[in-house]
């Protein structure tokens, strides 16, 4: 070995034994060499332990913990051990993975990957009823039982729903109606209204009466918090939407994926069309029980009246139907949660990662415009049922002023008003 291979060998031992027996002067060294802030260079230490802390996650502690979670229903959840098996790898990501955005392309593979073996059959006939059981204990009104663990396992389920529109929504266009269809409409129509408040067709599998049984007598008549089962649900909504717009960031290429961005606007204009048939549903209620004042010399008065004759009625008629059957007992209490549901999507609205979808708005009038008109059709129905909490939230709501502009006050002062159906093909 000649003397320059020599001393390169010496600087190599001298450096490496600085590091590991003096980190101090380590630290030092490369502040003076980068030019970095001891504090800058402490994070740097600190986010590395933490990474290699995350590396050092055990997946068989993270599996033993999900199947301790679910030993109130063991016979429920471990009645098919191959599909329970689908829950370990996602809880395991959910673990490593909880710091972390899903704005990384090696991470949103793996998130896409979770539901690919599982059939739709086993999604809704084995994961979705379990999905609803667990939401429906989430937002049960007790304090007697640690609901972590059970949190825990939801968030798996979430997860596997997310994972499962996520790469069928570009092949597929029939899941598009489906999310919205299943997920939304009838959740709120089946689910919501007719199984939780009203109790029909209530056909919990005995496992659960059992849990119910042993945790509390009361429990299985059950008070639901009904702002709690919204907000949990519908936290599976947007993440969809927004998992899906991160996926076309990512994709993104010298062309922008015009159509998929397409796709993700008709999902929330379905999802609009839903709130606005709500309203429209609540104007009508509300106005047997006290005088509306409609003034047609008002822009949101014509808007209003001319939307009752041309507004989609397939969302619209069902709703009526389920709460025109409803005995007066119960009409006040649905109508309560009536509101609720109108405020839970105005907030899931909000949760939007409107900023993905900012530029292509820009680029897209017709688009934009659509949306402007959407917000106007439900403003204009919230304010004619002068519900003070609900024109509050809207008004509150950053999700158009960001993306679309104030279409409202534009229409406010026109003279007349031209408003079209809806067209969500």
């Amino acid at each position: 070995m000649d003397n320059k291979e020599s001393s390169e060998v010496d600087w190599i031992v001298c450096f490496a034994l600085i590091k590991f027996r003096n980190p101090t002067l380590w630290k030092k060294t490369l502040s003076g060499k980068r030019g970095k802030s001891e504090v800058e260079i402490d994070a740097e230490v600190e986010g590395a332990r933490r990474n290699e802390k995350n590396l050092k996650i055990n997946p068989r502690e993270n599996s033993k913990q999900i199947y301790e979670w679910v030993a109130p229903f063991k016979k429920g959840f471990l009645n098919n051990k191959s599909l329970f098996a689908h829950l370990e790898p996602i809880y395991n990501f959910i673990c490593q993975n909880k710091y972390k955005t899903f704005e990384n392309e090696i991470v949103l593979k793996e998130f896409e990957s979770f539901s690919q073996d599982i059939s739709i059959a086993d999604l809704n006939n084995w994961f979705l009823p379990r999905y609803k059981i667990l939401l429906k204990i989430l937002s049960l009104k007790t304090k007697e039982v640690d609901l972590k663990g059970i949190s825990r396992v939801f968030q798996t389920f979430q997860v596997l729903l997310v994972s499962h529109y996520l790469h069928r929504l570009d092949s597929d266009s029939s899941f598009k109606k489906t999310l919205i269809d299943v997920h939304v409409f009838n959740f709120i129509i089946k689910f919501l209204f007719n199984r939780i408040l009203l109790k029909k067709n209530q056909n919990d599998p005995k496992w659960i009466q059992n849990f119910y049984d042993q945790k509390d007598s009361n429990r299985s008549s059950g008070k639901v918090d009904y702002r709690q089962l919204c907000s949990l649900h519908f936290t599976t909504i947007y993440s969809i939407i927004n998992v899906q717009l991160t996926k076309i960031k990512i994709n993104q290429t010298l062309e922008p994926q015009i159509s998929e961005y397409i796709s993700v606007l008709k999902l929330i204009e379905h999802i609009l069309a839903i709130i606005e048939s709500l309203v429209h549903v609540l104007v009508r209620f509300v106005s047997k029980r006290k005088q509306l004042c409609i003034d047609r010399k008002r822009a949101y008065c014509r808007i209003y009246l001319e939307r009752e004759l041309c507004l989609r009625k397939t969302y619209l008629k069902n709703f009526y139907s389920v709460i025109s059957e409803t005995p007066g007992k119960d009409l006040q209490d649905l109508l309560k949660v009536v509101k609720t549901v109108i405020l839970s999507l105005l907030e899931m609205l909000e949760s939007i990662e409107w900023r993905h979808l900012t530029a292509f708005l820009g680029n897209s009038p017709a688009h934009k415009v659509t949306l402007q008109k959407k917000r106007a059709y439900i403003q204009a129905a919230l304010l004619i049922t002068a519900e003070r909490n609900l024109i509050a939230r809207f008004r509150l709501s950053s999700w158009f002023n960001k993306t679309t502009g104030d279409y409202f006050s534009r229409t406010e002062n026109t003279s007349s008003s031209k408003v079209g159906g809806d067209d969500f093909s």
